[in-house]
């Protein structure tokens, strides 16, 4: 696909710029994977074929005035399935980027006419029986527009569409997983996981069909709802473990990875490794020599499932596993990638399983495991881990004292600024303190040597400056009014952004209008978050609509510091209409726990008052 693609009326999609001149565009549709040849058959290849039927017929998209690339790819995959070709048509399109649209469906008259006439009839039915039938608003919008809502990035929308989609069935699982090529994010899974609860064990059928026998984007979209599972169901284990023993590489490395997320994979541990290691289960020969294929293939999924089954269901002996698994990755030179499937893992690390972890990783004294442990528990934040996270900042390996602090910034509260302005009582901070301070200094505690904390940590303009410019306005406004005015107008958009934050805590008379045109101005999608959430923090809280926009194209808002999302939240809050929309955005954040919201409650009280942070 490039520049001259044709395109629907009036919707320009592919221009000149969207194409980089390295050679990466934005939108790639290929007929196989790297590895599989593009089969031909009657002069044509089969992809070209059903590529030029689909745009000639319209059935790609039988509902829609338009075709999508989307569409384009789901119904080449499906067709060329249908002719047993050992290829699967690809598709790889720019996360940041809306569904592309590639033509118009010639059908698209006909669409119209007979939509209006289902809607008519559907609604002549209801007032002829004077029988209360669905929402006027469901009725008209359908069921191509709640999908295409649950699928899309506005999170109060998709909620609505949540419950109508859910009224159809375990059949509209299949459907969402084969069409949503390229539009799963995180909240998108969110959504499929509470639908798949909705439905109930119906929903079982269709995301095992989907790891059998789909394309590889429909097994990778359906491996995390088997979340929606608890660990206890029979049924999910027995079906998954059927599959491992069964299946193909492809199939395989997805139902591993779904067994973790259902909290399985601690009751097969064993098998996954042998799995891995020998390409069969239930060997006996522990002496066999690793066969490098299956191992290169698989050892990843099983690190991130073993780690993920650990952290949600807390079993103390799958540390020791997972240890020993990891040593063997080491030893065949695999110890990047398992490390980094490990931490994946144990991103979903639940309560029960913090203690196990502060145990046997904590004080590991090599390895990655006490950075892998200080990494998750940052993103649980328990207030009950900080003793045992501090004693890890005077760690001898700076990266464990950095860690540290970052982990001790993320849990927040006063009673943590408290005990690390304790730590560091002679006043000699080191990178781990710096950062923990950057985050905790907006609370009313003392700390040690200051003004040299202070004054040092403000240097530049890197993270720790902007947190500790923010910090200090929240503390003390006028003292951080002169720094966060110059920052207005600096070169890096970040600086740009956490310097209009810290406008807005600090108040001056004129921070409003300060703050006036800063998104307008802004350079990318975070500046112009930061920006217009200054701006409702300054008190033009009829803004709250323009947020809620500027976080639906901020893709990776799930991945922002925790200490930048509290502030967002606390703005989208108080401004009008904003209480859902900040409690579905925290939802998809992970920041909807009682005690993370009692946190984003102190930065709400501090919006329409003075004074620091108290939180505890």
């Amino acid at each position: 696909m490039g520049p001259g693609a044709k395109q629907a009326a009036d919707r320009p999609v592919l221009q000149r710029d969207d194409i980089d001149p390295g050679g990466y565009g934005s939108f790639v549709l290929a007929a196989s994977a790297a590895n599989q040849s593009a089969f031909e058959m009657d002069g044509r290849s089969i992809f070209t074929k059903f590529l030029v039927e689909a745009l000639q017929t319209g059935d790609a998209a039988p509902n829609s005035e338009d075709v999508s690339i989307n569409d384009l790819h789901s119904y080449v995959c499906r067709q060329v399935a249908g002719q047993g070709a050992p290829m699967e048509p690809r598709l790889w399109v720019d996360e940041q980027t809306a569904p592309v649209i590639v033509a118009r469906n010639p059908k698209a008259g006909e669409n119209k006419i007979s939509a209006a006439a289902s809607s008519g009839k559907a609604l002549e039915g209801v007032q002829e029986n004077n029988v209360a039938g669905p929402a006027p608003s469901s009725l008209l919008r359908g069921i191509e527009a709640d999908f295409n809502l649950f699928l899309g990035t506005d999170p109060i929308k998709g909620e609505e569409a949540l419950g109508e989609l859910a009224a159809h069935g375990a059949s509209i699982i299949t459907r969402l997983l084969q069409e949503g090529t390229g539009r799963f994010g995180v909240q998108q899974t969110l959504r499929m996981r509470k639908l798949c609860t909705l439905i109930g064990q119906d929903a079982l059928t269709p995301l095992i069909d989907a790891i059998r026998s789909g394309e590889w984007h429909v097994k990778t979209a359906a491996a995390p709802c088997f979340s929606a599972f608890e660990k206890r169901n029979s049924a999910a284990q027995h079906a998954l473990f059927e599959l491992l023993k069964n299946s193909e590489f492809d199939t395989r490395r997805l139902t591993i990875e779904a067994s973790g997320y259902a909290g399985y994979s601690s009751n097969i541990r064993w098998e996954l490794a042998r799995l891995a290691k020998f390409d069969k289960l239930y060997t006996e020969d522990e002496n066999a020599d690793i066969y490098d294929y299956s191992f290169g293939k698989l050892f990843s999924y099983v690190c991130e499932a073993l780690a993920r089954g650990f952290a949600l269901t807390g079993d103390e002996s799958e540390l020791t596993h997972l240890m020993e698994f990891y040593e063997l990755c080491v030893r065949l030179g695999k110890g990047w990638s398992a490390e980094n499937s490990i931490e994946n893992g144990l991103n979903s690390l639940k309560p029960v399983a913090a203690d196990s972890l502060l145990k046997d990783w904590l004080l590991q004294p090599d390895g990655p495991y006490t950075k892998l442990a200080l990494t998750a528990l940052g993103q649980l934040r328990n207030q009950r881990t900080v003793s045992a996270v501090a004693s890890r900042l005077f760690d001898q390996r700076d990266d464990i004292s950095l860690s540290a602090g970052v982990c001790l910034g993320y849990i927040g509260s006063s009673m943590t600024a408290r005990l690390v302005a304790e730590a560091f009582e002679s006043g000699s901070y080191n990178s781990g303190g710096f950062w923990a301070a950057s985050m905790l200094y907006g609370y009313g505690n003392d700390w040690p040597a200051e003004k040299h904390l202070v004054d040092t940590a403000l240097t530049g303009y890197s993270e720790v400056a902007g947190q500790m410019l923010v910090s200090l306005a929240l503390r003390n406004g006028e003292a951080a009014v002169d720094r966060a005015k110059r920052g207005l107008t600096h070169s890096d958009p970040y600086a740009r952004g956490y310097s209009a934050l810290a406008l807005a805590w600090a108040r001056p008379s004129n921070a409003s209008q300060l703050l006036r045109h800063a998104d307008d101005e802004a350079a990318n999608e975070l500046e112009k978050t930061f920006a217009i959430s200054a701006q409702i923090l300054a008190g033009s809280y009829e803004r709250g609509d323009e947020l809620h926009e500027a976080l639906r194209s901020l893709t990776q808002w799930h991945m922002l510091r925790p200490f930048w999302r509290y502030q967002i939240l606390a703005a989208l809050r108080i401004s009008h209409n904003g209480k859902e929309r900040a409690q579905r955005w925290a939802e998809i954040s992970q920041d909807d726990s009682p005690r993370i919201r009692a946190l984003i409650d102190d930065y709400e009280r501090r919006a329409t008052t003075h004074g620091p942070l108290s939180s505890t």
